[in-house]
C-alpha cells in the first residue's frame, strides 16, 4: 500500500473552508463524422460510445480548492480521503 495513502485525512467537507466538495469521474466519447465522396466531412455526426477514463478530480464549490487524482481517494466506504499537502501544515 502506498505510504501516502496512510497519511490521508478523512474529510466530510472541504478542509480549507468547510464547503461542499464535488468529485468528478471523467468519461470519454467522440463525435464521429464520415468523409464524403468529395473529400469533405459530412455534416451529420454521431456520438460514439463513452467509457471511463479511470480518472477522478475533486473541487470545492465554495473556495474553489481543487484536487488532482493523486491528491485524494475514495475509500471502500465511499469516504473522501485528502492527501493534499498545504503550506500551513
Amino acid at each position: 500500500m502506498n505510504k501516502m495513502k496512510n497519511e490521508g485525512t478523512k474529510c466530510k467537507a472541504c478542509p480549507v473552508c468547510g464547503g461542499q466538495i464535488v468529485v468528478s469521474d471523467h468519461w470519454t466519447f467522440s463525435y464521429d463524422q464520415l468523409l464524403g465522396k468529395r473529400g469533405k466531412l459530412l455534416k451529420k455526426r454521431t456520438k460514439s460510445s463513452s467509457g471511463p477514463v479511470g480518472c477522478q478530480t475533486a473541487y470545492c464549490l465554495d473556495c474553489k480548492e481543487s484536487w488532482n487524482a493523486d491528491e485524494f481517494a475514495i475509500d471502500e466506504k465511499e469516504c473522501f480521503i485528502d492527501f493534499k499537502k498545504r503550506k500551513d501544515e
